[in-house]
């Protein structure tokens, strides 16, 4: 996994939501230079709930994109 677009997005403090692995979750904080960071934190085998997991991921992009200022 690479997550070099999500540090830059914090650096510039550009907000950024995330889609990780429970697996690359527990190192990855996001945030440290006070960029908005969110995150959906998916299960190995989530594509057998793909709609599930997409509409949850559309939920929390279409909510940062309504709090953008």
């Amino acid at each position: 996994m690479d997550t070099g677009n999500v540090h830059l997005c914090d650096i510039l403090q550009i907000p950024s939501l995330v889609f990780i692995s429970k697996l690359a979750a527990f190192r990855f904080s996001g945030g440290s230079y006070k960029g908005k960071y969110d995150s959906l934190v998916v299960d190995k085998g989530w594509q057998k709930n793909y709609r599930k997991v997409f509409n949850t991921f559309s939920q929390k992009a279409f909510l940062q994109i309504k709090n953008l200022n």
